[in-house]
């Protein structure tokens, strides 16, 4: 059937869906690894998103002008600039994915990387209120019962004895805020890329990455004007933290090729690959303990997955006419 065509694909496809699950694992656990013994981030960590933006604006501008054997820099330069009213669009994926980004160290102090995994899906329920509500799109019962599910599921990842929670109300609505952010941002992203076929990829990256730049030397301004000053914004850095500005750079650049070359459905199949890689290499690296409530909540979110993509919609409908025919 249709459903089975749309999850049909080749050995390239495969291992840019491996690699999109390994990044993301692996950039989680960098992270979970370059914590102090106090739990707390010993180097600014909004200095480390801001690099991790500037990195990813470098991949697609090499890629861009490297792969293509483009000879006359200036004229392809002018031709990018040109293009601004199709690169405005991207300030507003860049703002919603600069709040992510901060919320994900954030949340990385509160949560292991396992039940962050778990928790994060709820991007999926944030889907079907966008859907429901804002698009005018029924659910359906079968999805419907798919968010009951997850919502199960992440009960029983936090959930503790004598029905307690195991952290803090503030730091579940924090977890929310990215989950929306997560939806918000992926749903208005993949239609941006698959939108104006005729300009490169590499190209809509550096306007998102641009835009992201500049938000986080706002908040840097805001936040602590002395990390403009590099020996204050490379304190404490390690190797490792070196390497993970390098992973979620890398991670951004899959994201992009997974939602170009790929469709939504697979890149919600690689959530339940990543919540099961980060708890076996949890369970191995910071000897996190794989309970049975976290073996049953992931098992629940995948349920939950599987269910609610059983009958996506067609990704052109995925936003509004009208927005759609504002950016055609």
């Amino acid at each position: 059937d249709s459903r089975l065509r749309m999850l049909s694909f080749e050995a390239q496809d495969i291992v840019l869906f491996g690699c999109h699950v390994g990044v993301w694992t692996l950039w989680t656990l960098m992270i979970r690894a370059s914590r102090d013994i106090d739990g707390s981030y010993p180097y600014h960590f909004v200095g480390t998103i801001l690099l991790t933006e500037v990195t990813k604006f470098c991949f697609s501008f090499s890629f861009h002008f490297f792969s293509t054997n483009i000879t006359n820099v200036q004229n392809e330069l002018g031709k990018i600039i040109r293009q601004w009213r199709i690169g405005i669009y991207y300030a507003i994926p860049a703002f919603i994915y600069a709040l992510y980004n901060a919320l994900f160290y954030f949340n990385l102090i509160h949560f292991d990387p396992v039940s962050y995994r778990v928790l994060i899906n709820l991007r999926i329920l944030w889907s079907g209120v966008l859907f429901q509500l804002v698009f005018k799109k029924k659910l359906g019962f079968q999805r419907w019962v798919a968010l009951f599910i997850l919502l199960i599921g992440c009960a029983v990842n936090q959930i503790g004895p004598g029905f307690t929670l195991n952290v803090s109300p503030r730091f579940l609505v924090s977890i929310l805020i990215q989950s929306l952010m997560s939806s918000l941002g992926g749903v208005y992203n993949e239609f941006l890329l698959k939108q104006n076929a005729e300009i490169s990829l590499n190209v809509k990256n550096m306007y998102l990455y641009a835009f992201s730049v500049l938000f986080y030397l706002v908040v840097m301004l805001a936040y602590n004007p002395d990390l403009f000053h590099i020996t204050i914004l490379l304190e404490n850095y390690t190797s490792l933290v070196y390497g993970l500005i390098f992973v979620g750079a890398f991670c951004g650049f899959s994201t992009a090729l997974f939602l170009r070359h790929l469709n939504i459905i697979l890149k919600e199949y690689a959530h339940s690959g990543e919540m099961l890689l980060t708890a076996f290499l949890s369970y191995y690296l910071f000897e996190t303990p794989i309970s049975f409530s976290v073996l049953v909540s992931i098992v629940l979110v995948s349920v939950s997955i599987y269910l609610y993509n059983a009958a996506s919609p067609k990704e052109s409908e995925v936003l509004p006419q009208t927005i759609r025919k504002d950016l055609q």
